[in-house]
């Protein structure tokens, strides 16, 4: 009697490592499904322009994207990473933008112009666009819009503003001088994040955009996919509209693949746990 009331416990605990085992495994592979659906990609300066596709005036200038120069009639620009990737289930981006070498009209309409905009499309990645970006004109866009000159249309008296279009409607603009932040000359860093529905920014750190019930619609293809990147422009006014760092990542959603893992997972503990059952 004493020897199987030891014996008993001792088989309870060998038996039970399988389906612990088991189940840190599954998990692990879940969790490793999900996360390869995540795209990511880092540029800390633009030494490289490998895996871009340049459009309009954008081009390399030593580490820097440079957009547009400080050239009057600079009509549109494009910079845009190559490959499509995840945006449907949301995503996060910076980048670090450099404006200088204004012109300085004679007027109270800014120091130079007209601005950049960060763009999220499903036309074409050889599309050049401006500082009021795609999404303000095609319903496959959206796009987050920085704004250095005044145009009549605009609430900003000077040119100091961010807008928000999605599939060629405003959703959202914003007069900079109610805050601290001038994105009319220096170094500016932007963050962006958006969880399918909310739409955030962040310019220096502060928050300028907190935006629900945004919808990609068109912006994003059947695959929950787009193509990402930045316009520029100049007209009368002008400036180096630079990008000097840029990163990008993909929320990745659970897929058929993690939950097909998972069911495995749990099939494949089921015939250890009616053993343990057994063996009691």
């Amino acid at each position: 009697m004493q020897h199987r009331i030891t014996a008993r416990p001792a088989r309870r605990r060998a038996a039970t490592r399988l389906p612990i085992a088991s189940l840190g495994l599954t998990l692990a592979l879940a969790a490793c499904a999900g996360s390869a659906r995540a795209q990511d990609f880092v540029y800390n300066d633009f030494s490289s322009i490998s895996g871009l596709t340049l459009a309009g005036k954008a081009a390399q200038e030593g580490s820097v994207l440079r957009l547009t120069p400080a050239l009057a009639n600079q009509n549109s620009a494009g910079a845009w990473y190559t490959d499509k990737v995840g945006v449907k289930t949301g995503f996060s981006s910076s980048f670090t933008f450099d404006i200088s070498e204004q012109s300085t009209p004679n007027d109270t309409k800014g120091i130079g112009g007209d601005g950049l905009s960060f763009n999220v499309q499903t036309i074409t990645n050889t599309a050049a666009t401006g500082d009021q970006g795609l999404g303000s004109v095609d319903t496959h866009a959206l796009s987050f819009d920085l704004i250095t000159y005044h145009h009549p249309q605009e609430i900003s008296p000077d040119g100091n503003e961010i807008k928000l279009y999605v599939g060629g409607a405003l959703r959202s603009e914003i007069d900079l001088n109610a805050t601290s932040l001038d994105i009319r000359d220096g170094s500016h860093t932007v963050d962006l994040d958006y969880d399918g529905a909310l739409f955030k920014a962040k310019i220096d750190g502060t928050q300028v955009l907190n935006l629900s019930g945004v919808s990609l619609g068109l912006a994003a293809d059947a695959n929950g996919k787009a193509w990402v990147g930045f316009g520029a422009r100049t007209v009368a006014a002008y400036e180096n509209h630079d990008i000097t760092s840029w990163n990008f990542h993909t929320h990745a959603a659970p897929g058929p693949d993690s939950v097909a893992v998972f069911g495995l997972g749990i099939a494949g503990l089921l015939p250890a746990l009616r053993r343990r059952r057994a063996r009691v």
